[in-house]
């Protein structure tokens, strides 16, 4: 995982708004998008 996704990662699971965090990162909304989905896979598998 390169430095932006590890940084939006950690924002987005301590609960700043999705915005804030495209601001700060510079990923893309579907970029964003995808780390949710990462999640819900990840919840899945325990």
């Amino acid at each position: 995982m390169t430095k932006p996704y590890l940084i939006a990662d950690i924002l987005l699971r301590r609960g700043l708004p999705e915005n804030v965090v495209k601001e700060i990162t510079r990923l893309a909304e579907k970029e964003i998008i995808w780390l949710k989905q990462k999640w819900s896979l990840d919840e899945l598998e325990r």
